[in-house]
């Protein structure tokens, strides 16, 4: 795809799920605020207790976030959702979104690498992959990842990250999203 092309493309809102956010959050929306190419940041906040409304007071003031609330936590499947519903509503035309999570996993140059991924490939999902050899990555994160990729190769696909926060979905996925009948983490993995 030329770089023109990419040029006219309309931008790919980006999508942080967020329970009990803290100052992390705040750090990457900033960061991303200005990126047109990543437009809007849509984040949902899924039911969070009393502690987190500083954090979410100041993400309402960052320009270019769209800020949507859980009453009560529903589980990041059903943050995820709410963001898929309110893209296709107020973004039909959009190619697809980019989900990342609200914690610092994610460098912002990875989840704009992901959008230029996704403009790149419109059709195809785009998994960001997190470095297990980190010393920040919990061990039961890193158990869950090896057993999952186990399960996933003996179904013949060959995922590295099954479990990661970091996604490109072109837009004709997101309505067969939509019907997974899962609301928590289990949502991504299905």
């Amino acid at each position: 795809m030329s770089e023109n092309l990419l040029n006219d493309l309309s931008p790919v809102p980006a999508i942080v799920p967020a329970y009990e956010a803290d100052e992390h959050l705040l750090v990457l929306l900033r960061a991303l605020s200005g990126e047109k190419r990543l437009s809007p940041i849509i984040v949902v906040n899924d039911g969070s207790g009393p502690a987190s409304m500083p954090v979410f007071a100041d993400v309402h003031a960052i320009k270019g976030v769209v800020l949507l609330k859980h009453p009560r936590n529903l589980g990041k499947g059903a943050a995820l959702k709410t963001a898929f519903r309110y893209c296709l509503a107020h973004f039909p035309d959009c190619i697809g979104v980019v989900t990342a999570d609200c914690d610092g996993q994610h460098a912002p140059e990875d989840i704009l690498a992901t959008g230029k991924a996704l403009e790149t490939h419109p059709d195809c999902l785009v998994l960001g992959t997190r470095n297990f050899a980190a010393s920040d990555i919990p061990a039961r994160s890193r158990l869950g990842n090896r057993i999952s990729r186990m399960a996933f190769r003996l179904a013949g696909v060959r995922v590295s990250d099954t479990q990661t926060g970091l996604r490109g979905i072109p837009r004709g996925l997101l309505p067969s999203l939509l019907e997974i009948p899962y609301d928590r983490y289990e949502f991504e993995t299905d």
